[in-house]
């Protein structure tokens, strides 16, 4: 995605259906978007940096996996990052 109101939209979509809207993390805005390279493929170790932020925020305080995901960007690829790979942001 390229905008936080793109990814917004998709989001509130997603709470909408039936499948998702009764549970506890639709009710409580715990729902979050990974982009599905981050999840199977070079950076699944990414995606878990994500989602280790998300689900335990307080044991990973220090813990920044934008800022990692954009090092292998721009470190290892040598492409520069850019869109939207997971949302809501974490820093």
């Amino acid at each position: 995605m390229t905008s936080t109101e793109k990814a917004e939209k998709f989001l509130k979509e997603v709470v909408k259906r039936k499948e998702v809207a009764g549970t506890d993390a639709a009710k409580n805005g715990r729902i979050h978007i990974l982009e599905e390279l981050m999840v199977d493929g070079t950076r699944s170790y990414i995606g878990s940096l994500y989602l280790a932020k998300w689900l335990y925020p307080d044991l990973f305080e220090d813990l920044n996996p934008e800022e990692v995901h954009e090092e292998y960007f721009e470190k290892w690829l040598g492409v520069p990052y850019k869109g939207i790979w997971a949302y809501p942001r974490v820093r």
